[in-house]
Formats: C-alpha cells, sequence, structure tokens
C-alpha cells in the first residue's frame, strides 16, 4: 500500500501542474522515502541536482546530505528520504544509499537537429559525436562543460564537477562517444540562466558516456609553423589535428610548454596532460591546432620524444624592457619580434607572488615599464631574492595573447612574459638599501612614538615642576608673609615702646613730680601738671598716627609720591603742598618706608602748628645707597639753637631724631625766625637691606 502511495506521488510530480502539486504534498506529511529509483545522472555535491527514473518518468532532485554519496553511478538503483519539494516540483532528499545496479535499456541516439527540437523537458536521450572540449564553468565553479560535434552541430553537455569527473571527461577530448544524459534548460544562477542554448544535456560525467571510437592520430597533419604563411586562420581551425616537432623552450603553469620548430617557428601548446617535458628535449606534439595570427599552436595535446637530436640552445639576448613596449620616439607597441627567443633583461623587483594557477611569479620593473616574470615548473625562487632587489632575469619570451576566433578576427595581445627555464637564471646584481620604504615607515613610526612619549613625558615634567614651584612659592610666600607678620608686629612694638609707651613714662613721672611737689614746692605744681598733660596729648597723638596707619593702605601705594601725599593731606590744614619724591617705591624697604612717611608727617605738622606755613614742599631722591630727603616749609621759623624741647612738652623734633638714628641716619634742621624751617634726612639704603635679608 505505502508503494502505490509513493508511486502516485512521484508520478504526480512529474506529470501534475505546480497547482496540483502542492494540493498534493500540502495534504500529505513533509517526509516520505522513495525506493527502487534508476539513477540517471549521479549526484555529486549538495545543492546539485541529479536525475532518477521512475516508472519510465524523470524526476529532478536536490541532494541535501553534507558529503558527495561516493560510490553512487549511472545505472544504480537508489533509496532515499524526500524530506520537501521546493518551488520547482523538485523533491529535496537525503540518505541517498545503493540498494542494487541496472544498466537498464540505452536510449536510441537523435541527431543535434531532434535534440534541439525536444518541447518535453526532463527528456532522458542519447546523442553521438565526436568530444570538443572540456571546460569549467566560470560562473558556477559546481559544474563543467564538454562540447560534442554532432554532425557538425555543438551540443553542450553539463556535469557537476567531483572528485575525477573533470579528468575523467577531458581524457574524452578527440573521442567519438555515445552521451546519454536528461535534456533539461540551463541551470538558473541567482534567479538568471543563459539563454542560449536553449537545452543542453546532463550528464553525470565520464560513466554516462560511451567511446565509439578514440582519438585518431594516425594520419594527423604536419605544419611547418615558420614557412606556411599562406593558410588561413579557418583553415587552420579546420584541421582536426596536427602533428608539430621541436625543442622545448620553456614549460611553465603545470600544462603549458612552448616549442621552438625545426623551420624555426616558434608554437605554444596547452598539454591534455599535467606531465610536462624537460626543457631543452626534442618532442613530437599531437593537438588541435589554434592561432593568434602569429603562431600556429595546439590545444589538448599529448606529446612523447621525437627521437631527433635537439635544436641548439640559443643564445640569450641581453635587451631593455623598453624595446619590448616602445618605439624609440616613445610611442606604445608590443614588439612580437621577440617571441620564442631567450632574452635577459635587469630591472627591480616590485612584487612576488602566486599566479591563478599556482606558478610563482615577479614583476620587475625597468624605468616606467614593468615585465611579469614567471617561473618555469622545476625552477626555485633563490631565498636572497627579495622585494627591492636588482636582478637579472634570462629567459625565453613569450606572448599573452588569445586565439583567434570567426567572430574575434583580431584576437587579444596583453603583452610580453619571460618563462624562467632553472634557477640560475635569476642572478641579483644589486640588493635593495637597507632603507626600505617599510622600514623608513617603521622606524618613522617609532620616532614619531618617541617624539610623542617625549612630548607627553615633558608634559608630565612641566606639569611635576609647575606644581613643585607653586608649592614653594606659596611656602616662601608663607614664609616671607610670616617674617612681614614678625616684622611688622616688631616696628609696631617699637613704635609703641619707643613712642606711646616712654610718653606714658613721662606722663606717670610728671604726674609723681607734681604730687612730691605739693608738699615740697607747690609753686612747681602746676608746671609739672602742664607737663603731663603735654605728654599725655603726645601719646593721644601717637596713638592715633599708629591707628591711622594700621587701617590705611598708604604703603601699598604704587609710587612714593602719591603715598606721601595722602599720608599728610589730612594735616595740611590748607597749606599747599608739593611733593617731588624721585625714588621708586619698589626701590624703598617697607620699615625705611614707614620710617620716611613718619618723619615727613611730623615735620609737617610741625610746619602747619607751630610754623603757621602756607606752603610745604617735599623733596626726595635716592644716590650711592642712600636716601636723601627734606621738608621745607614758608613758615615763621624758630631758633634752632634755643628750640623748646622735651623740658617744655615738644617730643616731635627729638623723637625724629632718635628714629633717624635708630636707622644710622643723619637728620639736620635749619631754620631761621621769620624765614621758614628746612629739614633735612639723610638713611642708609644698603645698610637696612641687609638688616632686611
Amino acid at each position: 500500500m505505502r508503494k502505490k502511495t509513493l508511486t502516485a506521488f512521484l508520478l504526480a510530480a512529474a506529470f501534475l501542474p505546480s497547482s496540483a502539486v502542492c494540493e498534493e504534498t500540502a495534504g500529505g506529511d513533509n517526509a516520505a522515502d522513495m525506493s527502487s529509483v534508476r539513477v540517471l545522472v549521479a549526484p555529486t555535491s549538495r545543492f546539485v541536482p541529479f536525475y532518477v527514473e521512475h516508472n519510465s518518468s524523470v524526476i529532478s532532485c536536490i541532494d541535501l546530505c553534507d558529503e558527495r554519496p561516493h560510490g553512487v553511478r549511472f545505472g544504480d538503483i537508489v533509496q532515499c528520504r524526500i524530506l520537501h519539494w521546493d518551488s520547482d516540483k523538485r523533491p529535496r532528499v537525503t540518505g541517498v544509499t545503493v540498494v542494487g545496479h541496472d544498466d537498464g535499456r540505452m536510449p536510441q541516439p537523435i541527431s543535434a537537429d531532434e535534440f534541439y527540437n525536444i518541447d518535453k523537458g526532463l527528456s532522458f536521450v542519447a546523442v553521438t559525436g565526436t568530444v570538443l572540449d572540456v571546460c569549467k564553468d566560470c560562473i558556477d565553479s559546481r559544474y563543467g562543460f564538454a562540447f560534442l560535434d554532432a554532425g557538425g552541430k555543438t551540443i553542450t553537455l553539463s556535469f557537476g564537477i567531483c572528485e575525477g569527473a573533470f579528468p575523467g571527461m577531458k581524457s574524452l577530448v578527440g573521442c567519438e562517444v555515445i552521451a546519454a544524459g536528461v535534456a533539461d534548460t540551463p541551470r538558473a544562477i541567482g534567479g538568471f540562466a543563459r539563454r542560449f542554448p536553449r537545452l543542453e544535456l546532463n550528464i553525470g560525467g565520464a560513466d554516462n558516456c560511451r567511446i565509439l571510437r578514440p582519438p585518431v592520430n594516425s594520419g594527423t597533419q604536419a605544419l611547418n609553423p615558420g614557412s606556411d604563411i599562406g593558410i588561413t586562420p579557418d583553415r587552420i581551425a579546420a584541421i582536426p589535428w596536427l602533428r608539430i616537432t621541436g625543442t622545448v623552450l620553456g614549460a611553465w603553469q603545470k600544462n603549458h610548454v612552448v616549442i621552438a620548430c625545426e623551420d624555426g617557428g616558434v608554437c605554444r601548446a596547452e598539454l591534455a596532460s599535467e606531465e610536462l617535458p624537460e626543457t631543452g628535449a626534442a618532442v613530437e606534439l599531437v593537438g588541435r591546432p589554434e592561432t593568434d595570427l602569429f603562431d600556429i599552436n595546439l590545444v589538448r595535446a599529448s606529446w612523447k620524444p621525437s627521437g631527433k637530436p635537439a635544436l641548439p640552445e640559443p643564445k640569450p639576448c641581453a635587451i631593455d624592457t623598453r624595446k619590448l613596449f616602445e618605439y624609440s620616439r616613445g610611442e606604445a607597441i608590443v614588439d612580437s619580434s621577440h617571441r620564442g627567443k631567450i632574452l635577459s633583461v635587469c630591472g627591480t623587483v616590485k612584487s612576488i607572488g602566486l599566479n591563478d594557477s599556482g606558478n610563482l611569479c615577479l614583476l620587475i620593473k625597468d624605468g616606467k615599464h614593468t615585465l611579469n616574470v614567471v617561473c618555469g615548473a622545476s625552477v626555485d625562487l633563490p631565498p636572497s631574492v627579495t622585494e627591492g632587489c636588482r636582478v637579472r632575469v634570462t629567459g625565453v619570451c613569450v606572448m599573452d595573447s588569445d586565439n583567434w576566433r570567426p567572430h574575434v578576427p583580431l584576437p587579444a595581445v596583453r603583452g610580453m612574459f619571460l618563462v624562467v627555464r632553472k634557477t640560475s637564471d635569476i642572478v641579483i646584481t644589486d640588493y635593495p638599501p637597507w632603507w626600505t620604504p617599510l622600514r623608513v615607515a617603521i622606524v618613522a613610526f617609532f620616532l614619531f612614538a618617541m617624539l610623542i612619549g617625549i612630548a607627553a613625558w615633558n608634559i608630565a615634567l612641566q606639569k611635576r615642576a609647575r606644581r613643585l614651584g607653586n608649592e614653594i612659592a606659596e611656602s616662601e610666600l608663607s614664609r616671607r608673609l610670616g617674617k612681614l607678620k614678625i616684622a611688622e608686629r616688631t616696628r609696631l612694638a617699637v613704635e609703641l615702646h619707643d613712642g606711646i609707651v616712654q610718653n606714658l613714662t613721662g606722663v606717670s613721672m610728671g604726674i609723681r613730680s607734681a604730687m612730691m611737689s605739693r608738699k615740697l614746692a607747690p609753686d612747681q605744681l602746676d608746671g609739672h601738671l602742664r607737663l603731663a598733660l603735654l605728654s599725655l596729648d603726645s601719646c593721644r597723638d601717637e596713638l592715633r598716627d599708629c591707628i591711622w596707619d594700621l587701617h590705611n593702605l598708604t604703603l601699598d601705594e604704587s609710587t612714593a609720591n602719591e603715598s606721601i601725599r595722602k599720608a599728610v593731606e589730612q594735616h595740611l590744614n590748607g597749606a599747599k603742598l608739593a611733593v617731588r619724591f624721585n625714588v621708586p617705591r619698589r626701590n624703598l624697604p617697607d620699615n625705611v618706608f614707614y620710617a620716611l612717611i613718619r618723619i615727613i608727617r611730623e615735620l609737617v605738622i610741625n610746619a602747619v602748628r607751630h610754623g603757621h606755613a602756607t606752603e610745604i614742599k617735599i623733596a626726595g631722591s635716592a644716590e650711592n645707597g642712600h636716601l636723601f630727603f627734606s621738608v621745607h616749609d614758608n613758615g615763621q621759623g624758630f631758633d634752632a639753637r634755643h628750640a623748646p624741647g622735651m623740658e617744655q612738652g615738644h617730643f616731635g623734633l627729638q623723637g625724629i631724631a632718635d628714629r633717624v638714628e635708630s636707622l644710622g641716619g643723619t637728620f639736620d634742621i635749619d631754620s631761621t625766625v621769620g624765614k621758614g624751617t628746612k629739614a633735612r634726612v639723610e638713611l642708609s639704603l644698603e645698610t637696612e637691606a641687609k638688616a632686611n635679608s
């Protein structure tokens, strides 16, 4: 019952329209077994269609197994499991297993016209003809093509490439065969298929072909490639097989040789096998002739020793690479006269690598031209040859060109290349300089990295130095501020001690004297009390001046003139003031400047209070480490010899004299009654600078 159901299911897949197939599959299970089917086209790899015959119907299947099912061939009876059906009504299967073999019937061969008139897809047919050529599909690496000459018309045979499939088909070139397979439309790649030809015959490989007659080498036509110049390209292509004898000049790419013919011509040959003759051997080649319009070349050729003596080894010809590619005036050419000659060229190695066929290649440059150098089959590149070396290369010159086709009257010529025949043909004439671009780039990179590192280190050092400098500056500032505080406290203590404390001491002594005189000398009581009162007044003035100095910013003014003016302006009482102090403020220590302010202020107060002056002039200068300044007024003046002193309650002049003396200076006053007063002071700046330091 199950077998009958499966048979009906497969027949529906082969003959019912797609909608009916979809309905049948939709109503049944997604998976089913397929057994006892005969393989028409064997599976080769995953996702490559293969064809089976079931009840005289041909079914295209897709194998989903991860590996190729080895051993499956044309005529095998297999079973497999259907997983599902795709949109093209093809079952996707897995688990292909051989359960038997049946050569079965071989269909009667049909002609090429009958083949191309098939209007029913998936037809199992056979054709007869001669295998012209075999190649790989350039757009789908899973497939190869063979071209069959069937009565003057070409039928394309498509086969899957697997282990041994391509060489097996290559061995059929030139054979007359009967090929059995499934006629189907060309495969679609990415949704698009080749439009021409309309049909191709799908075969599993050489197993689907039966040789009727092997290649006919007897009776091949012999030509002299160097002398038969009257023959046309179409006549050359019409020759089935051509025999050429000569000496091997070079071999490359596993199956390519260039031959020096006995008549002086040159022939390039593509061999059917990868067994290469040795360079310098005398050989006989038989193959299908083609031409690049310069020489007669052979494809699918076989060779054997000719038994004749080899031609003499040609002498290498030293040539400039420029002569291969341009005229003497610079016009571009490809000089075909050098093909087949042994040339010796010099150049710089620009690159080393493998070409598409796995051959080692050098690209050498001489001037503005580059030349491709192909190492022959038995040539090993010397390990000392590296990019940048200057080399001299000797080899056979080969023209890289296509062969003639009827619809391509001028085959493409891509240029020239050299085939090196032995390792000793590559000679290093000069080694590359140590300073190669790569090394320069590496050194430049490390230098740049070092510069970045040095710059980063400098930035770090600068930050550290700035931080340490700030710390030192803060420490020094703190030390100086502390020193200034101590100096200011000392100055204040001295001011209080020398001024207010002494005046208070005088007041205390005056009061005691008054108390004693009240009993002993009552007539002196008033004098002692008046002296004590004057001393208290002096204490009051001294204390007022100290408080004013503490709250005022006189010492912080930028110029000495401004500081002096602000210090005395509240004591002028309408008098005119002229200040000309030609000493920069920064040259005066704070203690000297403070003493200068106190002296000048005291002199101005005396001039206004006692001399009733209306004009006061203050001048100052510095010379040879000494400070000179004077205060001149137009007041009433006095007799300096009989000037009142501390006994009469006048402490100003004596205080000035004591202050100047404490600073190591001199004080001189010149006054005449009715002519004003002029006081002069001299202080040593060097002594004060040493004391401050």
